[in-house]
């Protein structure tokens, strides 16, 4: 095939080869009609019993519709002749969403409970996404990367939801050891357009917490978070394995149910120290919204260039000629009749 013809369904191409046989079967029953009218009439009569058919005329009709059917394959096929070509600019920030998996997270003060709720809004940012890059950190007593940064917010929505408490084994929550795993996520050598969105109860087992959020807002990073629960009553953490609820609950050595709060202080001076801002889950999700709307204040940059080649359509040329020749046939059909 010539190099500067392509076809949009190339799978639909070979039904053109069909007029071979189409054409040897039209030609075979054109030469049958003729043989039946020698074989059933007397070589003197079949001039005058024929009179009044235009063989001319039928062999013009039958082309015709040959012809209809190779337009129409051929228009099926989707040809396209010539292209022009565009280079995309893709403008974004680096989002880096960190989900904390302790135990404490299955806590039920908010419902269903704090790690589906904390699942639930986050989907609900990926899906405002558009043109930002994004990634995924689970985190508790350590953490790793789920997810690196990428604009196929499907693959990370799957990513996302497989993620439960038992993914990390090791007890705890520690927000430090989260915060420079995304360091090592994002882009190194620009230091604007990157946020790290943490959804948690804020419990945090390690230290130098702070310290280690002035160092990452040192490298142009703001954290934004999200805090999951009640500060008041808090609530007992449901001992679950393998994502069954038991029931019974977690204590202590001495036998006292422990119950977990939100530790809301703590979420909001990381945030307060990177000049980001601190959102308390709610049941209507108010907060995603607003969470995504102070996330366009960080601006876009360009992170990617992307050639478009755009392919010119010419089927219609070939569905015109069809309708064309569908035309003629019919007419030539009328004027048969007449």
């Amino acid at each position: 095939m010539l190099n500067w013809v392509r076809f949009g369904n190339p799978s639909l191409l070979p039904i053109v080869w069909f007029i071979i046989p189409l054409s040897l079967l039209v030609i075979f029953g054109y030469l049958r009609k003729q043989q039946l009218y020698r074989t059933f009439s007397h070589a003197n009569l079949l001039p005058h019993l024929t009179q009044w058919i235009d063989f001319r005329i039928q062999k013009i009709r039958l082309l015709f519709l040959l012809l209809v059917y190779l337009f129409l394959s051929f228009a099926l096929a989707q040809p396209q002749i010539g292209s022009t070509k565009q280079t995309i600019k893709q403008m974004g920030s680096d989002l880096v969403i960190a989900i904390d998996l302790s135990a404490s997270m299955l806590a039920e003060d908010i419902k269903p409970n704090r790690l589906l709720k904390a699942k639930n809004g986050i989907s609900q940012l990926i899906r405002k996404q558009n043109g930002n890059r994004v990634g995924l950190i689970a985190f508790a007593g350590s953490s790793f990367v789920q997810c690196p940064l990428t604009t196929d917010y499907e693959v990370l929505q799957t990513f996302l939801f497989a993620l439960d408490v038992d993914t990390i084994s090791q007890g705890g929550t520690k927000f430090r050891d989260a915060m420079e795993t995304a360091m090592r996520v994002f882009d190194q050598n620009k230091e604007k357009y990157k946020a790290l969105i943490f959804f948690s109860d804020g419990e945090d087992h390690g230290q130098e917490t702070i310290e280690t959020a002035k160092v990452i807002h040192n490298q142009g990073i703001r954290i934004f978070c999200v805090g999951l629960g009640s500060t008041e009553n808090g609530a007992p953490i449901p001992i679950v394995y393998k994502n069954t609820k038991r029931e019974e609950y977690k204590r202590g050595r001495n036998g006292n149910l422990i119950v977990t709060k939100l530790n809301d202080k703590l979420l909001q001076n990381l945030a307060l120290t990177t000049g980001g801002t601190y959102y308390q889950a709610t049941l209507s999700g108010t907060e995603i919204d607003e969470l995504y709307k102070d996330l366009s204040s960080l601006g876009k940059r360009e992170f990617k260039q992307k050639r478009i080649v755009h392919y010119e359509e010419r089927f219609q040329y070939f569905l015109a000629l069809a309708l064309i020749f569908l035309v003629l046939e019919q007419w030539l059909n009328e004027r048969r009749k007449k």
